[in-house]
């Protein structure tokens, strides 16, 4: 065993995860997040679940809406947990009460909304509120052309896909249900100008 191993440092891990690491110990709960999100995924440590899933509830019980988001985002999409969208809402919600300026936590609620519970009016909301902070994020952009693609809606949902792409121009190649969107809207405008 090696010395690194006998404190409690993880397999892997770079001087700046280490040092995130000490931060989180010392109780620093934004060290506490990273250090779950990097364990989540690899990123200068070697990836470890079950340990990023603990440190990030530590980081949610200091108030950090970054963690309650990913808690509800792996509950809205069964990663580590059992699929559960009503926890999904409920730690979403507390991420969106802890930080109500978090476009990501806004869009997260969303997605999870129109998802989980066909809640239409209210994800448009959060979307909407996701868009008024960050214009030109492609992620809050695309989920608001996904809550449009779920309600049947191509057009309205193109009209997002479409910034999406002025923004970042491979982003629909590289996100499946957007490029879904795009060719169903193309399909239906095809099939009204034959109907002409």
């Amino acid at each position: 065993m090696t010395s690194c191993q006998k404190r409690g440092i993880p397999a892997g891990a770079d001087l700046r995860f280490q040092s995130a690491l000490k931060a989180a110990e010392r109780g620093n709960a934004d060290s506490m997040f990273y250090v779950g999100y990097w364990l989540a995924n690899g990123n200068h440590v070697d990836q470890d679940l079950a340990a990023a899933w603990e440190w990030f509830h530590k980081a949610a019980e200091n108030n950090n809406a970054d963690a309650m988001n990913c808690i509800g985002v792996q509950y809205r999409d069964g990663i580590y947990v059992e699929q559960d969208y009503q926890k999904a809402r409920e730690w979403l919600l507390r991420g969106y009460e802890a930080n109500r300026c978090n476009h990501v936590v806004l869009a997260n609620l969303a997605l999870t909304l129109a998802q989980g519970f066909q809640d239409y009016d209210n994800a448009h909301e959060f979307a909407d509120m996701a868009i008024s902070l960050a214009p030109n994020n492609t992620f809050v952009l695309g989920v608001k052309g996904r809550i449009y693609l779920m309600q049947g809606n191509p057009k309205g949902a193109y009209v997002y896909l479409k910034k999406c792409r002025e923004i970042t121009p491979h982003y629909l190649r590289t996100n499946a249900p957007f490029a879904k969107a795009l060719r169903a809207w193309a399909d239906s405008a095809r099939a009204a100008r034959e109907k002409r």
